[in-house]
């Protein structure tokens, strides 16, 4: 507890259970900490009620009263809901210091929403002068499912090209072009799923090795672009991924090989290949290119 509150961890009372101390997760105003949020565990379909649970911390007075602004949106930043307004229970003026407050809303997702991930987007503003304390935090991700779905897609139902540690299932990775000049871009199209949840946020990357084994080319990232950690992927939820490389404009041609594989960003230890042709390894060979 002596820890717990020198670095500023949140408390949350759990009924007849104690106290759960959460690391906070973002600071959404100044004093006003995010520790923990509460969303939905499985994949929702358009027109379901969800109930979204964000504790927030105060640890000084506040003289506004703030509203809370949460938004869904895409990949590509559309947003698909949002909901806005004083916390549920009372207005930040009146918040005492250190209290724990459960701020929910419940959202209904639209009819024609469309299938995929959505990040939970939460920030903090003055209703009196639309400032904000700080960029909206993504506490997590929701997964929409079709509303027709009647199972999961064939290529999830296909054994995985390769199985990682942490449960990771590369299911396909097809490259766009095979045949490329010096300086095009390379396309990879991934397909991923995992059958448990990642304790860790994963980078992938990409290689490209001449005949002797030579790196010439290579990217790094999370999978896309940031938008979707490993942390918040879904079981058994497919990931689509397009990865480019941008091959170096004096390569010369010939036969390349492309691997790829996955590391912790803040270890750089990769994740081994428990399965599949690169067994043992910690990456495997995806497509062999040839460059003209």
């Amino acid at each position: 507890v002596d820890y717990a509150n020198t670095h500023n961890y949140v408390p949350v009372d759990l009924p007849d259970e104690g106290t759960l101390w959460l690391a906070p997760q973002a600071s959404l105003w100044d004093g006003v900490q995010l520790g923990g949020v509460t969303l939905p565990e499985t994949a929702v379909q358009p027109g379901d009620e969800v109930v979204l649970t964000f504790y927030l911390q105060n640890r000084q007075d506040q003289a506004a009263n703030l509203n809370v602004l949460v938004r869904l949106v895409d990949a590509d930043g559309v947003e698909l809901l949002r909901d806005e307004g004083w916390p549920w229970g009372s207005p930040t003026s009146e918040w005492p210091v250190d209290v724990v407050w459960p701020d929910g809303h419940t959202l209904t997702v639209p009819g024609d929403a469309s299938p995929g991930y959505y990040a939970v987007e939460i920030s903090l503003y003055d209703p009196e002068n639309l400032d904000a304390g700080s960029p909206p935090f993504i506490a997590g991700h929701m997964l929409v499912e079709s509303q027709d779905a009647t199972g999961a897609p064939m290529a999830m139902r296909e054994s995985p090209v390769a199985r990682f540690d942490q449960g990771v299932e590369l299911m396909r990775g097809e490259l766009v072009e095979q045949r490329l000049d010096a300086g095009d871009t390379l396309s990879l199209q991934t397909l991923w799923r995992t059958n448990q949840p990642v304790s860790t946020d994963q980078t992938i990357f990409v290689h490209l090795l001449n005949g002797a084994g030579e790196l010439v080319a290579q990217v790094d990232g999370p999978p896309q672009d940031g938008f979707l950690p490993t942390s918040h992927w879904l079981p058994d939820t497919p990931v689509e991924d397009e990865i480019n490389l941008m091959l170096p404009p004096d390569l010369p041609p010939g036969p390349y090989q492309l691997r790829m594989g996955m590391y912790d960003a803040n270890t750089l230890q990769r994740l081994p290949v428990l399965s599949g042709p690169a067994a043992g390894d910690n990456m495997l060979l995806v497509a062999t290119v040839q460059v003209r």
